[in-house]
């Protein structure tokens, strides 16, 4: 195959085939049947659930495939972003921070787009502003950190997790540049390396937090983004077919051996490639598939900033009664997809708003002195705080020699859960230090009073600091109590601080529960 630079056109097709995929797993994801995903971590069971559910449910094949597959949609956005961006520092050669700054003019229009609707679709539906714990969240999006704090990556709309990595990816971009332009194939390896290397000794070596993912984070997709650069950079040139078999064998290997899961996200990049590469010269000239895609890329930005909070609704009826079928389910998602795409073009007006207010801003010349030292002081600082925060996260997690907490109050008292109950209380502990490393374990013994009820989900709530709930399997009964056991780890953030702070665990009943729990036992580990 001959690499070839990519029209408008051609990014347009890509990116609406990924905004597709990416739509459709996040909406699938949520109805059963449920496979699971190797997107951030790697679980044998997923790849498993994927084949058992598919043979027992032929009819869910749609709603099994984008649910397992569809989240790599991502890298198609990642692997064109490099590409793209490697086209335009050919073009007009920018220091880091006017590059940085260039970045960011136009990221953050289309982050304030979606938070903007994000707040007016909250209003219309709950009929008040999002939960103050929510805006927080918002905030850590805002300022690009959300992938580096424990369990705020996927806060508030889960899919802006995109937003803390594309913007590391950028930060790093104008070196990636240089290297790959200078060393060509071997800064592409060399990179490919050193990012793999993160990987391993992170994840399966130290056993990284489980609660910052590195997958959310610029090293774990450094592969897919330099590889655009590298293609930008090296257009006619030859690529022998025989990739495309390797990379299809990795990517399988990849969904049944955790040794080979970091692989395919690369893998999967190099199969739309030459996959479109093929299909791209078959001679139809005029499909509909090709127009429908060049449409959905056209708005794939907006559409993917409103998409992930929109669902929600769709996801109720979907698993109503009504809608809980094969078609139906399918039907729903229709329902979702046309909604989201006729709203994209109304944000995506807002969008050129807001871009043409901050293109107001004015770059720093090239031969700036004071941005020169500017830029080399956020540099260092920028290495300083990535060093920090790999000693501080992976470094510090373990728990021994930590701190037995007790709680407040007596709770082998029984808790009875009905439907005027809004929250019951499980337990209370303060805490009179700043630990850094907390670590919840509790069990507890639940039965049902009537058939139907739903079991409440547990929330763990530190003001200002964290706001989280496990969710209990509806699998108890009416007949006998069964114990239900849970284990909570978490670290916290280097922007927050736990002393003279309580932190409350309860059951947070909001739908008509009807149950009773004893002989709760609650144990806080602290470091």
């Amino acid at each position: 195959m001959q690499l070839k630079n990519y029209t408008k056109q051609d990014t347009s097709i890509l990116k609406g085939f990924a905004i597709l995929c990416i739509c459709l797993h996040n909406f699938f994801h949520h109805l059963a049947p449920s496979t699971g995903e190797n997107e951030f971590y790697y679980s044998i069971n997923h790849i498993n659930n994927f084949f058992s559910l598919t043979s027992r449910n032929p009819g869910d094949f749609i709603n099994i495939l984008f649910s397992f597959l569809g989240h790599y949609g991502v890298q198609i956005f990642i692997f064109i972003s490099g590409y793209g961006l490697a086209l335009s520092m050919l073009r007009d050669n920018k220091t880091w921070l006017n590059f940085v700054i260039d970045r960011l003019k136009k990221l953050y229009p289309l982050l304030l787009t979606g938070v903007i609707f994000y707040i007016l679709m909250t209003i219309l539906m709950n009929g008040s502003l999002p939960w103050e714990v929510y805006l927080k969240d918002i905030n850590y999006k805002l300022l690009f950190i959300n992938t580096l704090l424990p369990k705020q990556g996927l806060s508030a709309n889960g899919p802006w997790w995109f937003f803390g990595l594309i913007f590391q990816l950028y930060l790093v971009f104008p070196v990636i540049f240089y290297l790959i332009k200078k060393y060509n194939t071997k800064a592409f390896i060399a990179i490919c390396v050193l990012s793999y290397s993160w990987i391993f000794l992170s994840q399966y070596c130290f056993n990284g937090y489980t609660d910052i993912y590195l997958l959310q984070n610029f090293p774990g997709h450094l592969p897919e983004f330099c590889l655009g650069s590298y293609i930008a950079l090296n257009k006619d040139k030859k690529i022998n077919n025989i990739l495309f078999f390797i990379a299809l064998i990795i990517f399988c290997l990849g969904n049944f051996y955790k040794f080979f899961f970091p692989f395919t996200f690369l893998s999967i990049t190099v199969i739309v490639i030459f996959s479109y590469q093929y299909f791209k010269n078959i001679p139809i000239r005029k499909s509909l598939l090709k127009h429908f895609l060049m449409h959905l890329g056209n708005v794939s930005m907006t559409l993917f900033v409103i998409h992930g909070f929109l669902r929600q609704p769709f996801i109720s009826l979907a698993n109503s009664r009504s809608f809980n079928t094969e078609l139906g389910n399918l039907f729903v998602a229709f329902l979702f997809f046309v909604t989201a795409y006729f709203l994209s073009f109304a944000a995506l007006r807002l969008y050129e708003l807001l871009l043409a207010l901050f293109d107001k801003i004015k770059l720093p010349e090239k031969n700036n002195k004071v941005a020169g030292i500017v830029s080399r002081i956020l540099q260092f600082s920028l290495i300083i705080f990535s060093v920090y925060l790999l000693y501080y996260y992976y470094c510090q997690i373990n728990l021994s020699n930590a701190e037995q907490i007790t709680q407040k109050g007596n709770t082998s008292a029984n808790i009875m859960i009905e439907n005027k109950s809004t929250y019951s209380t499980i337990a209370n502990i303060d805490f009179d230090k700043n630990y850094k490393t907390i670590k919840i374990e509790g069990s507890m013994d639940i039965k049902k009073l009537k058939p139907n009820t739903k079991i409440p989900p547990i929330v763990i709530q530190i003001d200002e600091v964290l706001w989280d709930k496990i969710d209990i399997k509806d699998d108890f009964s009416v007949d006998d109590f069964r114990t239900f056991e849970f284990k909570y780890n978490y670290h916290v953030p280097f922007i927050h601080h736990l002393k003279n702070k309580t932190i409350k665990l309860y059951f947070w009943n909001t739908s008509d529960s009807n149950i009773e729990i004893k002989n709760i036992d609650v144990s806080v580990l602290a470091k």
